[in-house]
Parts: structure tokens; C-alpha cells; sequence
């Protein structure tokens, strides 16, 4: 019965039933998403987490199922009640920002399994500044100091390769935007 219970009837001599009882407990995935914030893919003390980021979850094998939740203000988030099968765990990626983890996993659910997957992003930064005739030698930008147009402006990496140029505007301003994790 779907209660959990069985009838049966007690008949005389070597005659006898036997009652089973099996429980299945579903799986569970769950996480946390973090704020990377030094970009090397694992969780670093100090690094916040990330609220409000989609979680996906879609299981490929045997059939198919899929559902969606949103980390809470600790960056956390579960699906419960799965049945066994294959799952894929995905993040729904945000402007400016990029992962230092892989945005995905496949995970295997048998019974009770309880599969832990956590997503890492970078948040993408600039680097800008003025290029200007320092008029009084100080070496800082004051009143009267003449910006400089049209200064080529080089972006490396500490190998010393070349990442980006750009040319400084009317006002001497230049930036280099959608900066990944590196020096």
C-alpha cells in the first residue's frame, strides 16, 4: 500500500509470506558560488560568495529532467529529490565576469548520493589612467598640466608580451577594460 503497510493471511501448515520493506532515498547536488577574486579556481579564505547567480541542472541519462534555482546571500544553492541518473550542473554566466572554475560538471546521482559542485568567477577589470605634460616637474596631475592626445599606449604581461594597445583621447585618457585575473 502506498501507506507502507501490507495485508496478508495466515494459512495453516508449512505455508508462509514473506513482507518486504525498501526505501530508496533520493539525491541531492548542491554548492556555493564565489567571488574569485584572486582568479586561481579554488576558494581562498576571505573571498565573498556570490548571491543571486542561476543555477542549472538538466539529467541527460536515463531520461530527461531539468530545473533551475538561485544562490541565496551565502552563495549557496541545492536540488533535492533527485532520482538516479546522470546530471549536468551549469551557470548562468553574468556581464563581466568569467570563470576561473569549469561552468559546468557532469555528476552521477545512485540513490543517495549527495554530489557537491561549486562555480568560481572573476569579475573582469580596467586599468586606465591620463597621459598629460607635467608642467611643474612634480610627477603628479594638477591644475595646469596639459593632457596629451594621440599617445600610443602599450598593455604587457610580466613576460613582457604585448596584450593591447590603444591611443590616448582629447583629454589624454586611455583604458584597457575586460581584464582577467594576472599581472
Amino acid at each position: 500500500h502506498e501507506d507502507g503497510s501490507a495485508d496478508f493471511t495466515v494459512l495453516g501448515g508449512d505455508q508462509f509470506q514473506v513482507i518486504e520493506f525498501g526505501n530508496f532515498k533520493l539525491g541531492k547536488i548542491f554548492g556555493w558560488k564565489w567571488n574569485d577574486l584572486n582568479g586561481n579556481g579554488v576558494w581562498d579564505e576571505g573571498e565573498p560568495a556570490l548571491s543571486g547567480w542561476k543555477i542549472w541542472f538538466e539529467c541527460v541519462d536515463p531520461y530527461y529532467l531539468t530545473g533551475w534555482t538561485v544562490t541565496n546571500e551565502d552563495g549557496y544553492y541545492e536540488f533535492t529529490g533527485l532520482p538516479s541518473g546522470t546530471y549536468v550542473v551549469w551557470e548562468v554566466g553574468q556581464a563581466d565576469w568569467i570563470p576561473t572554475s569549469s561552468p559546468e560538471a557532469e555528476v552521477d546521482i545512485i540513490g543517495h548520493t549527495e554530489a557537491r559542485v561549486d562555480f568560481f568567477n572573476f569579475k573582469l577589470g580596467c586599468v586606465w589612467g591620463y597621459k598629460y605634460e607635467d608642467m611643474n616637474g612634480d610627477g603628479m596631475l594638477d591644475d595646469g598640466d596639459l593632457p596629451l592626445a594621440g599617445w600610443t599606449v602599450g598593455l604587457f604581461d610580466v613576460t613582457g608580451r604585448l596584450i593591447a594597445m590603444t591611443i590616448t583621447d582629447g583629454d589624454g585618457y586611455y583604458s584597457f577594460c575586460s581584464l582577467g585575473p594576472g599581472t
